[in-house]
């Protein structure tokens, strides 16, 4: 069984790329080391996300949005660097955060106008929608956690899991290998 863990995704896309402008994160670090996305990765080690992008599946069945793929690499560019940071929660902890994230899968779609939230404070994500980072964020509150204080859950973004105190550093960093 492989441990639960937080991914943070170093995009390289021209989408990843305008993510990380949007959410300030080249202020706070180097292109090369900004946050564009961030995915969980459950104990069978699938991966579930809310990906602007979707796989193929979850285009054929609707709008991308919340969605389970096989690994860390399904449908990133070849190449994209992420860090690992494992997450130390209790056995409940671990099954009420799969569960409220299984949940989504399907029904929470992605908030495009959403990318804009970090340029307008006044921009609430409506119901149902989300953008990966918010999405996270809201499921670790949902089962009692306090990853953040004093943060609008709609203005967390993907920069904001790296200082995160409860991830602490990241365990392992990967390049993802090309797809064959």
């Amino acid at each position: 069984m492989i441990t639960q863990s937080l991914l943070c995704y170093h995009g390289k896309s021209e989408i990843s790329r305008m993510i990380m402008r949007l959410t300030n994160a080249v202020d706070v670090a180097p292109l090369a080391e900004s946050y564009s996305h961030v995915a969980w990765r459950m104990r069978d080690g699938r991966v579930v996300h809310c990906y602007q992008m979707g796989t193929a599946d979850a285009l054929l069945n609707g709008l991308p949005g919340v969605e389970i793929v096989a690994g860390p690499d399904v449908g990133h560019l070849d190449g994209t660097p992420y860090d690992i940071y494992p997450v130390d929660l209790t056995d409940a902890q671990h099954d009420a955060l799969e569960a409220a994230m299984l949940a989504d899968v399907g029904v929470i779609r992605y908030d495009f106008m959403g990318l804009l939230q970090f340029l307008d404070a006044d921009y609430v994500q409506p119901a149902g929608k989300a953008v990966c980072s918010t999405w996270l964020f809201a499921k670790l509150l949902q089962i009692g956690l306090q990853p953040l204080a004093r943060i609008r859950t709609d203005k967390v973004s993907p920069q904001h899991f790296g200082i995160m105190p409860m991830f602490g550093d990241p365990e392992q960093s990967y390049t993802q290998l090309p797809n064959p």
